[in-house]
This record gives structure tokens, C-alpha cells and sequence, in this order.
């Protein structure tokens, strides 16, 4: 958008519900959340606003994996199409990484959540994208862990966790102490998972996010 451009009344308002929807959704009501963001979505497609459509079919793909894991998926699958014809990069990086997500955990297919992950890492190094980055890093080193490969996990996760560290931002930061508490505790090292489960608790009682909202939230734009 130009400078000075104004945004027209209903990307202001589809814009507001996407973020009124993943306020909903960090504060654990989920449902509530998502029919916000569902109307997000509508609007923006409606009207023809393919970015903010981007963006609502992103956050719908995070929300409904728990719930609706088929709906997941095809959003996720539309809005890669759709951010690929309007030559998103950057929403592609997030897509990427949703789907990474998506298709380990809930297609099980680990295969295709590495080359999803792997394309995201790949669009942020490009872009720039350090804020995000650690995101697909840390994706990346859960579904080594997954396959009990635990040394290349650790080597992800700990990139993820030295940018954002660098970054300082506490969502990024608890995925990475989360996930080496347990990567440790696989490897039998019982003090280095206490030093991390340590971290994780002061980042809780630090931002008074609840750890499973602090899961969520790196992964919702």
C-alpha cells in the first residue's frame, strides 16, 4: 500500500475481525475466534481484498487444526494458490510453515512436512523475514524429534532459539525452551531440562500467557 493510501471500509473491517478472531482465539476461546476470522474471510473475498484473504485463510488453517483437520488443510491448500497467483512471498512463508505443521501432525506425513518447512525457512532467508524465521526452524526440529532423530532436531532448535533470543520475543522464545525441555529430557539429560523447563515458566509468568496459548501464538499472523 502507498503512503497515505487509505484502506476502504470493508478491508478496515475484515482486517478488524481477523484480528478481534486470534485475540479471541489467545485468550482460549477457540470457536468464538474462528467464526470472527471466517468472517474475516468472507468479506475479504467477497470484496475481492486477496491479501487480507490471505491472511484470514492462514490464521484459519492454524485454528481449525484442532478441530476440523480436513478444513485445515484445504484452506491451507487455497490460500497457497492464492498467494502464489498475487506473487506473495512473505504469506507463502507463513503458509508454508502452517502447513508443515499440518501435514505431521495431522496427515502424518513427515515427508512433505519437511519440504514445507524447508520452503519456509528458504522464503525468510530470502526476504529477511528474522522475525519469522524461527517459526519454520522450530517446525522443522519437532518433526525430527518426531522420528527420534534427535541430534538434527537439536541443531534446529537451537538456531530457532539463538535468533530469537537475539530478537528477544517471548512467543518465539517458549516453543524453543518447550521443545528443548523435551528433546533433553529424550536424551536423558535431566539438567538441561530442568534449566529449560525453568525458562519456559518465567516466559508464562512473565507475559501471563498460559503455555498453550504461547504454542499457538507464533503461528498466527
Amino acid at each position: 500500500m502507498e503512503l497515505g493510501q487509505q484502506l476502504s471500509a470493508p478491508e478496515v473491517l475484515s482486517q478488524a475481525s481477523n484480528t478481534v478472531g486470534v485475540s479471541l482465539a489467545r485468550r482460549g476461546e477457540l470457536e468464538e475466534g474462528i467464526t470472527k476470522v471466517e468472517q474475516s474471510l468472507q468479506i475479504a473475498l467477497q470484496h475481492d481484498l486477496l491479501p487480507a484473504a490471505c491472511r484470514a485463510y492462514t490464521n484459519l488453517g492454524m485454528l481449525l487444526a484442532a478441530v476440523d483437520r480436513e478444513r485445515a488443510l484445504s484452506y491451507c491448500h487455497e490460500d497457497l494458490a492464492m498467494a502464489k497467483r498475487i506473487g506473495d512471498l512473505s504469506q507463502q512463508s507463513w503458509l508454508y510453515a502452517s502447513m508443515a505443521s499440518s501435514f505431521c501432525s495431522l496427515v502424518g506425513d513427515c515427508t512433505q512436512g519437511i519440504e514445507a518447512a524447508e520452503a519456509s525457512i528458504s522464503l525468510d532467508q530470502q526476504l529477511g523475514q528474522r522475525n519469522h524465521l524461527p517459526i519454520p526452524l522450530i517446525l522443522l526440529a519437532q518433526i525430527y524429534q518426531c522420528q527420534d532423530q534427535l541430534e538434527e532436531s537439536k541443531r534446529y532448535y537451537v538456531e530457532a532459539c539463538t535468533i530469537a533470543e537475539e530478537i528477544g520475543e517471548p512467543q518465539l522464545l517458549f516453543p524453543c525452551y518447550d521443545g528443548l525441555a523435551t528433546l533433553y529430557l529424550a536424551m536423558g539429560d535431566t539438567a538441561k531440562t530442568e534449566e529449560y523447563l525453568a525458562k519456559g515458566r518465567e516466559i508464562c509468568q512473565k507475559t501471563g500467557y498460559t503455555p498453550d496459548a504461547l504454542i499457538m501464538l507464533p503461528f498466527l499472523c
